[in-house]
């Protein structure tokens, strides 16, 4: 598996917050076959990825958003594959059509955890107004 990164892509990461985070990514032709894949592909969750497959047959969850236009598609704490949470960036140059694939598995689960607390609270807090008001 090819762990450095396409100059598409490289260049791209930059336009974005730093992040030391695992990164994949697959490059698709004009009609979304996957004609390149790289990088962690296993740590950000994508068991395998075949070139020469359509990309949409590999990953259903995605051919919603594809064909890429001009302007870049970022859906961060994103779940497509299950037990991974991931920031998926899809942009497309001159080289082709881009699936950036960043692991945010641990902030992902973070996140879920302090949502669940706040939810939590609230509804106790509920509960205890509720028999504060028919005392």
């Amino acid at each position: 598996m090819n762990k450095k990164l396409p100059f598409s892509v490289v260049r791209y990461v930059k336009t974005q917050p730093a992040s030391n985070r695992s990164m994949a990514y697959l490059c698709l032709d004009e009609n979304l076959v996957v004609v390149d894949s790289g990088g962690e592909l296993e740590k950000c969750g994508i068991p395998s990825i075949e070139n020469g497959v359509l990309a949409s047959e590999q990953l259903p969850a995605i051919e919603s958003l594809l064909p890429i236009d001009e302007s870049a598609v970022v859906l961060v704490n994103t779940q497509i594959i299950e037990g991974s949470i991931i920031d998926l960036h899809l942009f497309a140059d001159s080289v082709g059509q881009w699936v950036l694939i960043i692991d945010n598995t641990e902030a992902g689960l973070r996140l879920q955890s302090e949502q669940q607390d706040r939810l939590c609270n609230d509804i106790v807090e509920e509960q205890n107004t509720k028999k504060r008001r028919f005392k």
